[in-house]
């Protein structure tokens, strides 16, 4: 994951005024709020549906791996980051399964037996009980410690959602007192690390990206689950850390001069899809929270003595835009572009989340796929039965233009099947605010067709390895004199300005015109999809002196390949060569 020097500003933590009031213990009841339990994936009134959508043979078979992932025993491991992650995952989904009352019963569900429920109630109490409260402190030795917050955030998601589930059960309330202390204690930890001033710099002063909202992420869960809880330690306050959840979320996403979005328009996230992915494994669960505790409204709110209204998250147009963005470029087979840092093969089915049918697509291979996919970085599950949204094709226009984002996507459709073309062009905020996740791409095109990836863009294999996969050399680019723009670093986002300069589609036609310059030469790609079926790309590049261009594609096989490796045959004499796999293939 990334990583960056922490610089940080001291942040002087203020309060709501309305409609959340202050409150001398630190609780946070406002105006209308619902404050009975769950209120996390779901609210106690869709009960009765969720169980009945267990009929749907896709959350029946989804459903019925979080109930074996509930049988699982306790990890004995409580110390590393993915022994704890796994604590939470189990606790969360033994609650979902209490919460449901239901077991698999030959080829349908029954209610659990009650010796059953005990026992699972009790193993989901030991791991709560058992939740380690500490947060790896910055300090002037360790200014990079918040990358463990990264997997602290989820746990505790993760083990809030857990306790609300349980406080929705007959579990007796009395039994879930000691969570509820340790789970105050956890958050007051992030809470403290994350606003404290070191030399006069705080964590969120600086950091601005995947890391700074997945911990509002955790903040905000945190206040809406613990809303009544009180403590004489400021940092153990719900409005405390609504307070610091909201504005800096908000901050992030919109407003910051480093903001990785724009409010008012589709501009994607400046990190990649992959670290919006990411960053949204933490604020999808508070937004959810925060629609199902408080109904629509203007937050008004305080943090390092500057007030802003905020619009509740959970109905602010601007994410529904952002969430446009990841479905509009979405690859046939359902999965998000491999982008900048961004995964192959990597989908986005957590967006149900949100609770807008549109945003569900389809993802190809099955359930057993989108089970895979729901149960990759954090296992959400039992958060996508709760959602309830069947996925459904997409009623879109095939062409998406987004200068903002930098996105140009020819397509013959939505459907599996469909030729997909994609060329970057990124530029302003939408690459200089990726920065540590920014790759040398510009200009380069991606192709999909048939179910299969043609012209690949390389992905992403893990943060200290992007130096194998990120630079010019890696896309489907023009190099001159075999260089072409720097990727991009923590600090140094690299890369070079394009634009989408132009864009038209006819009956049986779609062109687009990107621009970028580097190296001394302005570049100039003309892209048409004929007839849906056929793409044709014309370059024209331009310098005020002599260089050697090379015009690069990276097909998806190799030499000796076979089906499926894909294979590669050369024919260098014409100047030529051929990728295919699976019948499929390019030249």
């Amino acid at each position: 994951m990334s990583t960056s020097i922490l610089l940080l500003r001291y942040g002087l933590l203020c309060f709501f005024s309305a409609p959340l009031a202050w409150a001398q213990t630190g609780d946070w009841n406002p105006q209308n709020a619902d404050t009975s339990h769950p209120r996390t994936l779901l609210r106690g009134r869709d009960i009765p549906s969720t169980q009945q959508r267990l009929d749907h043979p896709l959350f029946a078979e989804l459903y019925r791996g979080v109930w074996q992932s509930a049988q699982a025993a306790i990890p004995s491991d409580n110390a590393s980051s993915s022994g704890r992650r796994a604590r939470a995952g189990l606790a969360k989904n033994i609650a979902f399964v209490l919460l449901l009352d239901r077991m698999p019963s030959g080829s349908g569900f029954q209610p659990i037996t009650p010796a059953l429920h005990a026992t699972l109630a009790g193993r989901a109490l030991q791991l709560l009980n058992e939740l380690k409260v500490d947060v790896p402190p910055l300090s002037v030795a360790t200014p990079t410690a918040y990358d463990d917050w990264q997997w602290r955030s989820k746990e505790l998601i993760d083990m809030l959602c857990a306790y609300d589930l349980l406080m929705g059960t007959s579990v007796p309330r009395s039994l879930l007192a000691t969570a509820q202390i340790r789970l105050q204690e956890f958050a007051a930890n992030l809470h403290h690390e994350s606003t404290k001033s070191i030399l006069g710099l705080t964590f969120f002063g600086v950091v601005k990206n995947n890391h700074a909202l997945m911990t509002a992420g955790a903040l905000g869960t945190a206040a809406v689950v613990l809303n009544n809880a009180t403590s004489s330690n400021p940092d153990a306050h719900p409005i405390a850390w609504i307070s610091t959840a909201l504005w800096n979320s908000d901050n992030v996403l919109w407003r910051d001069a480093a903001r990785q979005s724009e409010p008012g328009i589709v501009a994607g996230y400046a990190e990649g899809p992959h670290y919006f992915r990411y960053a949204f494994l933490n604020l999808l669960p508070f937004f959810r929270a925060l629609g199902n505790f408080l109904p629509d409204t203007t937050l008004d709110v305080s943090f390092n003595g500057i007030h802003r209204s905020i619009r509740h998250p959970f109905h602010d147009l601007d994410y529904d835009q952002l969430y446009r963005w990841a479905a509009s470029i979405r690859l046939p087979d359902g999965t998000l572009p491999p982008l900048d840092d961004t995964f192959l093969d990597e989908g986005f089915p957590e967006l149900a989340i949100a609770g807008k049918p549109e945003l569900v697509w389809p993802i190809t291979d099955g359930s057993a796929r989108l089970a895979a996919q729901l149960n990759s970085t954090v296992d959400m599950r039992a958060n996508f039965i709760a959602a309830g949204i069947e996925p459904i094709q997409p009623t879109l226009p095939p062409m998406v233009v987004l200068p903002e984002s930098g996105n140009l996507v020819l397509r013959s459709g939505w459907d599996s099947a469909a030729t997909y073309l994609h060329i970057s062009a990124e530029h302003g905020r939408a690459m200089t605010s990726g920065a540590g996740h920014n790759q040398a791409d510009d200009g380069s095109f991606m192709l999909f067709s048939h179910g299969e990836h043609l012209a690949l863009d390389p992905g992403y294999l893990k943060y200290d390895r992007r130096g194998e996969v990120g630079n010019a050399a890696n896309h489907n680019m023009i190099l001159v004199d075999g260089r072409g723009p720097a990727i991009g670093s923590p600090g140094l986002p690299g890369g070079a300005n394009s634009y989408l300069r132009q864009a038209a589609s006819l009956p049986g036609l779609m062109y687009g015109l990107v621009e970028t310059a580097y190296e001394g030469a302005t570049i100039q790609r003309h892209a048409f999809l004929l007839g849906g079926s056929y793409v044709l790309l014309a370059d024209a590049v331009s310098s005020a002196t002599p260089h050697r261009f090379t015009w690069q594609l990276h097909g998806n096989g190799l030499a000796g390949g076979d089906n499926e490796t894909g294979l590669f045959t050369e024919d260098f004499g014409n100047n030529m060569g051929r990728w295919q796999k699976n019948g499929v293939g390019i030249l």
